[in-house]
């Protein structure tokens, strides 16, 4: 059997020194390195990714992500710049809308607009380009060449967006086939609007593994519970707008997810009820209790992780696969990161010569109380 073209990334092991680690996960194989910007949580990316690309020669490094209102575009322009000289031209630089980073500030995620208009004057300034950007024009007066811009999206209009004018995509979670279709839909249709190909889009889908014991992996780990009862949240609160059409609907046509009317349902009182005062306090289990309540937890593990036995893990990964995906950025959630890329590497070495099984489905796991 033919390998398949498969591509491993990481995020996350931000507790260890940048550089050693970058040379770490090269040493796995990994292709990319991609590290969070989000100033009450993380460190500074752009210090990191610089240690990195000292002690690595191959490994892509870039955000992910970034997004407009924490840097000015001239700033970024040549910090990535910088960036992409000293590594040998292997950055990218990875916007989205901000919807976790900037609202950790008490401000609103950026429009649509807004995104495109600061994605392209970095794009530009960083090929050595003049810009007009609010009320002004400049230019950087050097330039390493081109940065690869990769949009943050999952809805239809910013995946469309990406598919008219970026170099790739970051999808921030890629655990569902129907999330793969959805994306590579989207991205068809807005490259077809301006005579482009989709294909000429890297597509980078964030993958939450978690191998081991099914009744302690994902959801059902400490701390992993709390964390994807956040994003089912997140979900909720970037999909569905009351009166636009009813949840089942907006979540299949915004997300590319197919629930019951029956989940649908759940979904909007776990919504309604969710507590953002005990999201982020550690060891808090209001909003996962909140799952169980309404028998949400193996939904949401399924939608959001990747979890179980080793068998189980590839043959989801296989179904990925065969919807589209093809590369693939792992979070490094474990308390040992090293022990999770080696894992996760080992397994990615396995799923591009291994025949695909079934592909559970995610949406039919919660259809009953």
């Amino acid at each position: 059997m033919e390998p398949t073209n498969v591509r491993l990334g990481f995020t996350g092991g931000h507790d260890r020194e940048p550089g050693s680690w970058a040379k770490f996960v090269e040493g796995l194989g990994a292709d990319l390195l991609a590290v969070g910007e989000a100033p009450t949580v993380f460190e500074d990316p752009y210090v990191h990714l610089a240690l990195a690309a000292q002690q690595t020669s191959r490994l892509r490094l870039g955000t992910m992500v970034t997004m407009p209102g924490l840097r000015h575009p001239a700033v970024l322009a040549c910090t990535m710049s910088t960036l992409q000289r000293r590594s040998g031209g292997r950055a990218y630089l990875g916007i989205g809308k901000g919807d976790f980073a900037l609202v950790e500030l008490g401000l609103e995620p950026v429009r649509l607009a807004e995104l495109e208009e600061y994605a392209l004057a970095v794009r530009a300034l960083c090929r050595g380009e003049e810009v007009d950007y609010d009320g002004a024009r400049f230019a950087i007066r050097w330039s390493a060449g081109p940065v690869p811009i990769w949009l943050g999206a999952d809805g239809p209009r910013t995946l469309q967006l990406a598919g008219r004018i970026a170099d790739g995509v970051i999808v921030a979670n890629g655990a569902d086939p129907g999330i793969v279709r959805h994306v590579v839909r989207n991205l068809e249709a807005g490259a077809g609007a301006v005579g482009r190909s989709a294909a000429e889009l890297e597509v980078w889908y964030e993958l939450r593994l978690d191998v081991g014991d099914p009744d302690a992996t994902g959801i059902n780990r400490d701390g992993l519970d709390e964390y994807g009862a956040r994003h089912a949240n997140y979900l909720l609160r970037t999909a569905v707008v009351p009166g636009k059409g009813t949840v089942a609907e907006q979540l299949r046509h915004k997300k590319g997810i197919d629930v019951s009317e029956d989940v649908a349902e759940r979904l909007r009182l776990y919504r309604a009820e969710f507590s953002t005062r005990d999201a982020y306090t550690r060891g808090a289990k209001t909003n996962v209790e909140l799952l169980d309540r309404y028998g949400l937890r193996e939904f949401i593990g399924r939608l959001f992780y990747v979890a179980g036995s080793r068998e189980d893990v590839l043959r989801r990964l296989r179904g990925l696969i065969d919807a589209g995906a093809r590369n693939f950025c792992v979070p490094l959630m474990a308390a040992d990161p090293a022990r999770a890329a080696t894992i996760a590497a080992e397994l990615f070495a396995e799923a591009r010569t291994q025949p695909a099984g079934p592909a559970p489905d995610p949406t039919t796991t919660a259809s009953t109380s």
